[in-house]
């Protein structure tokens, strides 16, 4: 489990969720004491069921997941937080920010590119002449997937 509850009112929270008062563990108080705590704490119960006592509270605990898990996960999933590599069938972080007049664009939707593919386009784009790029073509100086030339 993650926890972030640096404020008073959410390490509160937290404390009432693992079943401690802010008397056995002050909060600015012995830092590494309170880390072996909650470690003890957190290793009581399952990953599920610690979600289900901090789920809905301002506690600031959250579970680690994997990245199979986390696109998943139901926050994530209602906010299409992930795509899928096209190419690898495995989760990718949606592109971000989401900005309602230039929406972004996430590559990792499109098939990586190919050997050679974008070759002259690269060339013409550094001021190469479609001679240069054929004469370098034909001396195997570079690979060109097809031949535009």
């Amino acid at each position: 489990m993650a926890v972030g509850a640096l404020e008073p009112k959410f390490y509160l929270k937290l404390l009432h969720g693992l079943g401690l008062s802010d008397i056995e563990v002050p909060q600015m108080e012995n830092f590494e004491a309170h880390r072996e705590l909650f470690t003890k704490k957190f290793q009581e119960r399952t990953q599920q069921e610690w979600c289900e006592i901090f789920d809905g509270t301002d506690a600031c605990v959250t579970p680690v997941l994997s990245l199979d898990e986390a696109s998943k996960h139901p926050h994530n999933a209602a906010r299409n937080s992930f795509v899928t590599y096209v190419d690898y069938n495995i989760p990718a972080p949606a592109a971000a920010p989401r900005l309602s007049r230039t929406p972004p664009i996430s590559r990792a939707t499109e098939p990586k590119s190919q050997h050679g593919q974008h070759t002259v386009e690269i060339l013409i784009d550094n001021n190469y002449t479609m001679q240069e790029i054929g004469q370098l073509e034909r001396d195997g100086v570079i690979a060109v997937k097809k031949s535009k030339i």
